[in-house]
């Protein structure tokens, strides 16, 4: 699958956000910008009292704009299958966990790009 970056300097600095790997590790390895894949979120990480991210539309070096968030879908395809409390809830089907729920539902189209770590 083709690779769907702005820029190569995105590329190179792109933190994958998952169970496995929180906002904290992206700060400790300097990365400057992490990726939200079950939202499609990408941020810009922080600490001030505590990790922060600060969710970014464009890329910060190119100026494209970045994919759309697909947080409230997420909720909302959540809430179909009975799940009204997904962040507090252990009950999220794995798919829904990965950015594989919106590319069976959305398309071809929203695949994500591949992310090094």
């Amino acid at each position: 699958m083709e690779e769907k970056y702005c820029c190569d300097v995105m590329k190179s600095k792109v933190f994958l956000i998952d169970e496995f790997n929180p906002v904290k590790n992206a700060i400790e390895e300097g990365k400057l910008v992490v990726f939200f894949p079950k939202f499609r979120e990408y941020g810009l990480p922080y600490i001030e009292d505590s990790v922060s991210v600060d969710l970014i539309e464009y890329c910060p070096w190119c100026g494209k704009e970045l994919p759309k968030s697909m947080r409230n879908e997420w909720f909302f395809e959540l809430g179909k299958l009975g799940i009204d409390d997904p962040l507090s809830s252990k009950r999220i089907p794995k798919r829904f966990k990965t950015s594989e729920w919106y590319e069976e539902n959305f398309g071809e189209d929203n695949r994500l790009p591949d992310i090094e770590k």
